[in-house]
């Protein structure tokens, strides 16, 4: 304290306005962000500034905004979006994407991020169906491929991870990925949550 102010606390005053500043510059950020849990997020929650969300059975998405001071109008670069996934089916949705800012090299006045994800792969995005209901049926464990209802199913080993997931999804997902490799009945890949390997017997 410099005592200039009377008090000291000059600098306690012009960090608490520089803090609540910095909150409503940012609040049409995590409204944004906000508008992404009527999809399925596999990754990031409220308060976290990316999300990484379901577009098909085998193929997630990462979102961020790279500017979350001016999250609007989108832009080719913001948000940034990274595509997971077999590179066949990836590679598809990455020409969408440059096919669409193609036509929109100056951004867009979509002002809904899921519309705009969806503009964007020419698909819906699957829907959460119980996020935030606080009902027994968003406790109930999903198969982390497919999203419906699982009951037993092959668990990934990572502690961190423990997804589940039907014997077929993991199956097809595991023969979908070119890092994948096959010894008689058995599949050998990496999960598709924590990349730790993962293995699948072929279904009969």
């Amino acid at each position: 304290p410099d005592g200039k102010d009377g008090g000291g606390g000059g600098w306690l005053k012009a960090a608490v306005s520089t803090f609540q500043r910095v909150v409503r510059d940012l609040h049409p950020f995590w409204k944004l962000m906000s508008g992404l849990e009527r999809a399925v997020v596999l990754e990031g929650a409220a308060g976290d500034a990316h999300r990484r969300v379901a577009v098909s059975r085998s193929v997630s998405l990462h979102v961020e905004f790279p500017e979350p001071l001016a999250p609007l109008p989108f832009t080719p670069s913001n948000p940034a979006i990274t595509l997971l996934g077999p590179a066949g089916e990836v590679t598809g949705l990455e020409t969408k994407i440059s096919a669409f800012w193609a036509g929109h090299p100056s951004g867009t006045p979509e002002t809904d991020l899921v519309g705009l994800l969806e503009s964007m792969l020419g698909a819906r995005l699957p829907l959460s169906s119980g996020a935030g209901s606080g009902s027994p049926e968003a406790d109930k464990p999903i198969c982390g491929i497919c999203y419906s209802d699982i009951l037993g199913g092959i668990s990934c080993e990572n502690p961190k991870c423990d997804y589940l997931f039907h014997k077929e999804c993991l199956l097809e997902w595991l023969q979908s990925d070119q890092s994948s490799r096959q010894t008689f009945n058995t599949w050998f890949g990496v999960c598709p949550y924590c990349s730790d390997p993962i293995v699948c017997k072929t279904v009969l």
